[in-house]
């Protein structure tokens, strides 16, 4: 089983169009730092989006800085995964994986998650009704 410590981006990085400061970003690095020292080897960079998932949603990942001691599961240049999620990484360092959680309310919004095939490490689905939930599990 794996367990991953989820640190979230801000609310407007999931909404079209959406981004990340560049002070958000330094908070977020220095979240990344504190779980290194604390002795993670693997955190989840985090971005909910509430309803149909878009191409543009995956710009929100262009904006990231270089983390200090730490080793991304995605080249920052072409956005491409590196590795992926199971890939050691150096003494003292922190690996820092792509995660999305997808609230989805139907299942043309479901749908949406095939546009995303391999761009993150962890893929969840937060549904918003018993249909959904259903159609989630099954």
């Amino acid at each position: 089983m794996f367990y991953d410590l989820n640190i979230p981006l801000p609310d407007a990085a999931g909404k079209a169009g959406g981004h990340v400061s560049s002070q958000d970003w330094a908070q977020i690095a220095q979240t990344v730092e504190q779980a290194r020292e604390l002795g993670y080897s693997v955190v989840a960079l985090n971005l909910t989006v509430q309803g149909k998932l878009a191409p543009e949603h995956l710009s929100v990942w262009n904006t990231t800085p270089e983390f200090k001691n730490a080793q991304l599961s995605w080249d920052r240049a072409t956005g491409a995964r590196v590795g992926g999620a199971t890939r050691s990484v150096g003494r003292g360092k922190i690996r820092v994986l792509r995660r999305l959680t997808a609230v989805i309310g139907d299942a043309a919004q479901g749908h949406s998650l095939a546009s995303v095939d391999g761009a993150y490490d962890i893929v969840a689905v937060q549904p918003t009704n018993d249909a959904m939930l259903l159609a989630a599990c099954n």
